[in-house]
């Protein structure tokens, strides 16, 4: 099956694929085509944008999460309903996982989904220099799959002395971007400040859509096309839960927490699972029949008062823990769970104080990048198999846990994560739940008990 699809990628971060994507979305919505949004990679914060002109959830493909057969599966699941598919890749084109492999690349994204590539190129304060960047870029393209290039931050006049040398090349020079300091995406250590909180976002996409439909060539765009070849019933593990409404997950999602992989909520309701939302921040105690809680990651740190000061969710919670009901808590919602989080600036909150340890700023990031997560015992959700995921944090804890081990895909290096029991998974790598659906099938396992043993310590 025939399917419109491409990957923007650019040589780097900040070239501007974000503010691209989401006009060229835009722009095609405005046409009238129903569109899909990908993430390549581990990425929370683009998503969102995606989310935000769309209306509707973005997906991450990862391939070190997930392999080539199952990549393609999620793709196919995602992409078969709609008229065209945009992803945006991560970082620069050709680099993976460990700085040094293609693995989990934007390329290697393409090579495995065969989509075409579309580069975006910053090219503010360049002409002819641009040349010499594609041709670089073009060395190392082994299966001819960059098809042309969107030229950020170039003037229309610009771009039309040097479109024809650039294709020249044999690739396609699909317009410009000219620089417009409205629109604007700000950063912070993790990556774009959140949509929500960028008070004119909805003007800035439509502008951007604007933009792209003004100096982008959307029609041959539009003609990039790939085959989709996953099969879907592969995401449909066996699932312990066998009645429908058997089973309630309970997930944070507010403006606290708000990192999470749209197909780890997807995986949950394969199975049988009730996903209802609740906030810590605004919410006086946890959903009513509730069988187990999944903490997300996100920014805690930025709510410190308001988490701290909601006493009515902290003790539901805690009442929770004490029943051994059942806690997944990744990075923010691991922090969250600690006895107190001290911010950048030395402010210091207690949190739940589930575990005794204190969380504080580091000033610099902590075990980034892609890990491999083995259980070291039974007698968790990780029962001796190893899951994959990532960790990309500022803070530290005192006692990050013992109870699995990390392991750094290319390099090797290793070290203790995770605090752990039957009832209970808290650390802070994300786990992409589909790279060990038993870690989840545990889990609900877990919560089925739960919710009938009604064990209260």
């Amino acid at each position: 099956m025939k399917t419109k699809a491409f990957l923007i990628a650019a040589p780097g971060s900040g070239s501007g694929k974000t503010l691209i994507t989401c006009g060229v979305l835009e722009a095609f919505k405005k046409r009238g085509l129903r569109c899909r949004a990908f993430k390549c990679g581990p990425d929370y914060i683009d998503p969102m944008f995606h989310k935000k002109v769309l209306n509707i959830p973005c997906k991450n493909l990862d391939t070190f999460f997930t392999g080539k057969e199952l990549t393609n599966s999620i793709f196919t699941d995602g992409a078969e309903k709609y008229d065209i598919s945009v992803l945006e890749g991560v970082m620069g084109l050709y680099d993976g996982a460990g700085g040094i492999t293609d693995l989990a690349s934007s390329y290697d994204l393409a090579r495995v989904l065969g989509v075409d590539i579309v580069i975006v190129i910053d090219a503010k304060g360049m002409s002819r220099t641009v040349l010499s960047l594609i041709k670089g870029l073009l060395a190392d393209d082994s299966e001819h799959r960059i098809k042309g290039v969107i030229l950020n931050r170039m003037s229309v006049s610009l771009c039309s002395l040097i479109e024809e040398e650039i294709e020249k090349l044999g690739i396609k020079c699909f317009g410009c971007f000219p620089e417009d300091k409205e629109l604007d995406l700000k950063s912070r250590h993790l990556g774009l400040v959140g949509p929500d909180e960028i008070d004119n976002i909805e003007l800035i996409i439509e502008k951007a859509g604007a933009q792209a439909e003004r100096t982008l060539k959307l029609d041959e765009l539009s003609g990039l096309e790939t085959s989709l070849k996953g099969d879907v019933k592969k995401l449909y593990p066996e699932s312990p839960v066998k009645t429908p409404g058997e089973l309630k997950i309970g997930v944070s999602m507010d403006e606290a927490f708000c990192f999470y992989y749209e197909d780890n909520l997807e995986l949950l309701k394969r199975m049988g699972a009730e996903v209802v939302s609740f906030s810590p921040l605004h919410d006086s105690a946890l959903p009513e029949d509730i069988d187990g809680i999944y903490l997300i990651g996100g920014y805690p740190e930025l709510y410190l008062n308001e988490l701290s000061s909601n006493t009515g969710m902290i003790k539901s919670i805690r009442d929770f823990y004490k029943a051994k009901k059942p806690i997944i808590a990744e990075c923010g919602g691991f922090m969250y769970l600690t006895e107190s989080i001290t911010d950048d600036n030395g402010q210091n909150a207690e949190m739940v104080n589930i575990i005794k340890s204190r969380t504080r700023y580091k000033g610099r990031s902590t075990h980034f990048g892609y890990v491999e997560i083995t259980g070291r015992d039974s007698n968790n959700f990780l029962k001796g198999t190893t899951a994959r995921g990532h960790e990309f944090h500022y803070y530290e804890s005192e006692d990050e846990g013992k109870c699995a081990k990390a392991v750094k895909p290319v390099t090797g290096r290793s070290w203790d994560c995770v605090h752990a029991a039957a009832n209970f998974w808290a650390g802070f790598p994300h786990v992409y739940f589909y790279s060990d659906t038993d870690f989840v099938k545990n889990f609900l396992e877990a919560a089925l008990k739960a919710g009938k043993d009604r064990i209260y310590i």
